[in-house]
């Protein structure tokens, strides 16, 4: 499947999520030559644990991202905006996601599960949801022309999912642990992060026989007949 895919649209809430959820396919996709955009819609402004960092946290993330880009390989990136903690599931924040969608054409959009502990994720992937179809209707055609992604998919951070799919990444694991390390801001945000990391997609690589692995669920609202 991955062959055929040519443009990948990633939605995460913040700044190292992309790397922790998907770090690995986004470097085995982008790899195969798919156009992979990850888009940011917080500024995470709030992942600081010294008070002193508070008015440069933002500069900082960004400046990180830019790191992380060049080693997961994705091609674009570009921040919404919103503060962290307050990423509203309004009609505004749609509209944006509506048109990022049609901005970029994807094929697949991958995006948080809804199970997820944190408030930012858990509103992001009811977004993502509702964009991913009204994006391909005859509707707020100024904000481009209708696209109707083929897939989404959602992705686990730190909180388990039941996948449907799990994503071989261990010829491409090893990038994951670089990136992480560009989030040096982060790693008293989230301590024990990388043991973490390591465990959960050691276990989902063992799921499907690998080394390492993702875990995906597939997005489907198609009825199935009852028999």
């Amino acid at each position: 499947m991955a062959e055929k895919i040519k443009r990948i649209l990633v939605l995460v809430a913040h700044p190292d999520d992309e790397t922790i959820g998907l770090g690995g396919t986004i470097r085995k996709l982008s790899e195969q030559g798919c156009e992979v955009t990850v888009v940011f819609y917080t500024n995470g402004d709030e992942g600081f644990s010294d008070p002193e960092l508070k008015k440069r946290i933002v500069e900082i993330r960004k400046a990180e991202v830019q790191k992380v880009q060049k080693i997961l390989g994705f091609k674009n990136f570009e921040f919404v905006g919103y503060q962290d903690m307050a990423l509203p599931n309004d009609k505004q924040a749609l509209k944006k996601t509506i048109a990022l969608i049609r901005k970029y054409k994807p094929e697949i959009i991958f995006t948080h599960s809804e199970i997820d502990k944190h408030r930012d994720h858990r509103a992001l992937n009811t977004i993502a949801k509702e964009a991913f179809w009204q994006a391909g209707e005859a509707v707020s055609t100024d904000m481009g022309n209708s696209w109707k992604a083929k897939s989404l998919y959602f992705f686990e951070i730190l909180d388990l999912i039941e996948p449907t799919h799990v994503c071989d990444i261990s010829g491409n694991y090893e990038t994951v642990e670089k990136a992480i390390n560009i989030y040096v801001s982060q790693a008293d945000v989230l301590p024990g992060v990388m043991q973490k990391i390591r465990a959960l997609k050691s276990f989902r690589g063992a799921q499907i026989g690998k080394k390492y692995g993702e875990a995906l669920v597939k997005y489907s609202k198609i009825p199935e007949e009852f028999v």
